[in-house]
């Protein structure tokens, strides 16, 4: 019946998601003396989200957009929000151009470790089904995640004459990201490509792009979960494979008009969520206010 309600009618199977994490937010923020018309807003954005997610849904699945387990919806969109956000609020007081580096490295490895045994439920899950299909997407997000840790690990190695697990972890994530539109779709080969591309990019933003151009993206929310995403997006209108899906290839394999799709898909969703988070921005700055006063950000 899930499954059924889900591909009908994507709203429905949204608002099972979205509403009670909005009652918890709501309940959270009484907890906290929050005032009610702020509650009502909460609840107000949820709704909008589940309402815009449904509808950006029914659009990409009559583009015939491939995104298995959610690349477009989840890392493309978390992530263009992710830099608009960090551009509109300004940079920290004390930020100096670069990476600080993490006070604890262990709970980074430990977060890293969680997010990609957590990954393969949901890549392997999304195909709503114990099948050869899960099996290949569970497959597919390991080994992808494998290359873009190793492939990090090397760019480290050779450029800052040491690997770090810090990389490794990072390099991890991305790889993670960038296979999750593209796990139902390719297999080990489309895998490996998609996880050391996704690393040399990711790493180029990270190293080299965001300190010249001096935006304040403290956890590389758009430069490994945003771009990683794009990147994982494009590939897989190229690197889809017949051979795990017989209704759908890639450009590799011919369908040049799949790629335009992906194309297509993705800049859709970067204007979807640029624009709204502008919007959402200043409507909550104008409300509650979002920046801290210096002398709370000066703790």
């Amino acid at each position: 019946t899930w499954v059924k309600v889900a591909k009908e009618a994507p709203e429905a199977s949204l608002r099972q998601t979205i509403e009670p994490i909005a009652e918890l937010a709501g309940r959270a923020s009484a907890h906290c003396g929050l005032h009610a018309d702020l509650r009502r807003y909460l609840k107000l954005m949820f709704d909008l989200a589940a309402k815009a997610l449904a509808n950006y849904q029914a659009i990409k699945q009559e583009l015939g957009a491939l995104d298995f387990a959610g690349g477009t919806v989840v890392h493309v969109n978390a992530g263009i929000a992710a830099i608009v956000t960090a551009i509109m609020l300004g940079k920290r007081r004390d930020y100096k151009g670069h990476a600080l580096p993490p006070h604890n490295i262990t709970y980074v490895v430990i977060g890293a470790a969680m997010l990609w045994v957590g990954w393969f439920g949901f890549n392997a899950g999304s195909g709503l089904a114990a099948d050869g299909l899960a099996a290949n997407a569970l497959m597919v997000t390991h080994i992808a995640a494998a290359a873009a840790a190793l492939t990090w690990a090397l760019l480290d190695w050779f450029i800052d004459k040491r690997p770090t697990i810090i990389g490794i972890s990072t390099g991890a994530v991305a790889g993670l990201v960038a296979i999750t539109p593209a796990a139902g779709f390719v297999g080990v080969g489309g895998a490996i490509i998609i996880g050391i591309a996704v690393s040399v990019i990711c790493f180029v933003m990270v190293a080299y792009v965001k300190p010249k151009l001096g935006y304040d993206d403290s956890l590389d929310a758009f430069g490994v979960h945003g771009v990683g995403g794009i990147i994982g997006a494009i590939l897989t209108g190229i690197l889809a494979n017949p051979f795990i899906q017989s209704s759908y290839s890639g450009a590799i394999y011919g369908n040049f008009h799949q790629l335009w799709i992906q194309l297509l898909a993705v800049g859709a969703t970067i204007i979807f969520s640029g624009v709204g988070t502008f919007i959402i921005f200043k409507i909550t700055d104008k409300l509650v206010g979002i920046r801290a006063i210096d002398k709370h950000e000066a703790i």
